[in-house]
């Protein structure tokens, strides 16, 4: 009931791990049948927790390591580990640690925002209140506007009137004046009709000048009668003089009128000319002010950007000075343990003190698990060398070099395990089968020149196999001067010869070749552990005065990176408040020009 995707996998899960020549592996998860049905670690993860597995555990699955080391531990401290471990304490005590690192720095995180949100709630208020203050005035422009708009078309309304009150009277006028003007033609006409009657009376007066006194009576009424004729006459070229007279007083009223509202057009004109005039200079201002504005920005980020790449400088310097730290307090660390271990080694009169501590301490863990070996590892091969003749102990040391750090392990699993006891992949270890007896059918070399198997003693014979399979010592001989090394290879190119001045000397095809070297002596083969010891603690000593300058380098430079991060939060601030203020500018400039151009267009 308990099975985990009993349809997929069926009965049983195989789960099988490949490991890389890379030094890469790979799950791989397969049903009963052997069918592969994934390949992610995910997959293998929840079938871990779902079988409750706890691989890290312990009390649930104990390697080899975890009970070697609680069978050979007896103090409380480390059984109280394994209690932790095994009851997965010690995975909540870690989880509560990482929680706490966690809480501790939501908590700076929040007080730095704490203090950026009062900035910007002051910062809000403040453009807030600007709004406001903006908006206001936008509503009072907007009610002058309309006060303009207002007065504008009352003055057009009154002068609309009044020119319709003189049209109207105009009209009137021109009606009576075109009536007085008919009545003007029509008496005209009847005088000139009277005045034709009158030539013709006067001419048949002339002729009839001899008539009586009846005619002459009839022609003093006649003429009486043209007098009041004439009077009428007068009487309407008066009134049609009135008449144009008031005419043209409404015809100046009128041009009076016009001229009035010429003039309100000039003055509106002047006014509205005037206010473009104003939010011209306006938008000229803000345009000022949003140059300025970004000026200031293009400094401000200018300024920015010098301290980001000054921050980068230091933080780069800083980084360099943090691994070079790192470095020598683990070489120092390393150091130390090598003192220990000579120190001790000093104590117990070992012969291995000479070549470290951390020789002594490999030989120790050696000695104390050899229940793991098939052979017990031969090593160092130095320590089991001694020259008979110390003249030559520097030419010997310089050709072994290395050499007399050398392990010797009976077959690749004994390197293994030496290489995990050690907890070093660079160890140097030679595997090669034990052999207790030397080697005896070397070849004999045309020279007379003594040969290092001549002048080295070992108390292992495995130790010279070794040396003559891989180094060829017994090919190498040993020469006073260099002349005497040229001697040695003309009689036998096939040989290789050290002198002490530590020239090195073989043939190559014929040709002869000296290499000059530069060896330090550590006197391994000859000196004490005592002098390495002193050494190593000068070496400790220079390496911990080096350690301290250059820790007290890096504290200043710590500290100016915390005033450069200083210098940089601040000038962001004052970019974030120009960027707004800027931001704020272009929109009051776009709002200006939108009322300078619905102005433009008004007008």
């Amino acid at each position: 009931t308990g099975a985990y995707q009993p349809d997929v996998y069926g009965d049983s899960i195989h789960v099988v791990r490949q490991f890389q020549k890379n030094n890469q592996s790979s799950y791989v998860l397969k049903s009963a049948g052997g069918a592969v049905k994934s390949t992610k670690r995910s997959e293998l993860r929840r079938i871990l927790e779902h079988m409750n597995i706890q691989i890290d555990n312990p009390c649930a699955i104990m390697t080899q390591e975890t009970s070697k080391r609680f069978l050979k531990s007896t103090s409380p401290k480390d059984r109280f580990k394994l209690f932790l471990e095994g009851t997965q304490l010690q995975l909540l005590y870690n989880n509560y640690q990482d929680t706490n690192d966690q809480m501790k720095t939501m908590a700076e995180v929040i007080a730095s925002k704490n203090d950026i949100l009062v900035d910007m709630k002051r910062e809000v208020d403040d453009l807030q209140r600007q709004y406001d203050e903006r908006k206001h005035v936008k509503k009072l422009k907007e009610q002058l506007k309309d006060l303009r708009m207002d007065l504008v078309w009352a003055l057009v309304l009154h002068a609309e009137k009044n020119l319709a009150e003189c049209t109207s009277s105009y009209e009137q006028y021109e009606v009576l004046s075109e009536k007085v003007e008919k009545k003007i033609i029509a008496k005209q006409s009847e005088q000139a009709e009277i005045r034709e009657q009158l030539d013709e009376k006067q001419g048949k007066l002339r002729e009839v000048e001899n008539i009586g006194e009846e005619l002459r009576r009839e022609y003093n009424d006649r003429t009486v009668a043209y007098k009041k004729h004439c009077g009428r006459e007068k009487a309407a070229e008066n009134t049609i003089k009135e008449l144009r007279r008031k005419i043209d007083s409404r015809k100046k009223r009128l041009a009076k009128i016009n001229r009035e509202i010429e003039e309100m057009q000039r003055k509106l004109e002047t006014d509205r000319e005037g206010e473009l005039n104003a939010a011209r200079e306006r938008v000229s201002q803000k345009e000022e002010e949003v140059r300025v504005a970004s000026n200031t920005l293009t400094e401000i980020m200018s300024e920015k950007d010098k301290l980001a790449k000054q921050k980068s400088y230091l933080q780069e310097d800083s980084s360099a000075m943090r691994k070079d730290l790192a470095h020598r307090e683990k070489d120092l660390g390393r150091i130390a343990d090598e003192v220990k271990h000579l120190e001790q080694a000093n104590r117990n009169a070992s012969k291995l003190g000479k070549f470290g501590g951390d020789i002594v301490r490999i030989r120790t863990l050696i000695d104390r698990n050899q229940n793991r070996f098939k052979q017990v590892p031969i090593g160092p091969i130095g320590a089991h060398l001694k020259i008979s003749d110390k003249e030559w102990s520097h030419t010997v040391e310089c050709f072994m070099g290395k050499t007399l750090f050398t392990f010797i392990a009976d077959n690749l699993q004994d390197a293994r395990t030496l290489r995990e006891l050690a907890g070093r992949t660079d160890l140097s270890i030679v595997v090669q089968r034990f052999r207790n007896q030397p080697y005896t059918n070397l070849p004999r070399y045309r020279t007379n020149l003594p040969s290092l198997l001549d002048v080295l003693r070992c108390d292992v014979p495995m130790v010279m196999n070794v040396l003559i399979d891989q180094r060829g010592v017994e090919r190498v001989f040993l020469a006073e001067t260099f002349s005497d090394g040229v001697r040695a290879l003309e009689h036998d190119p096939s040989i290789e010869v050290r002198t002490k001045e530590l020239h090195r000397m073989f043939s190559k095809k014929g040709t002869r070749t000296t290499m000059n070297l530069r060896h330090h002596h550590k006197q391994l083969l000859t000196g004490d552990s005592s002098v390495v010891l002193q050494n190593l603690r000068m070496h400790q000593e220079r390496l911990h005065h080096e350690f301290e300058q250059l820790k007290g380098l890096y504290q200043p430079k710590e500290a100016e990176i915390r005033v450069v991060s200083a210098e940089l939060s601040k000038v962001q601030r004052e970019i974030s408040k120009t960027q707004s203020k800027l931001n704020t500018l272009k929109r009051q400039g776009k709002d200006l020009q939108d009322a300078l151009d619905d102005l433009v267009a008004e007008a």
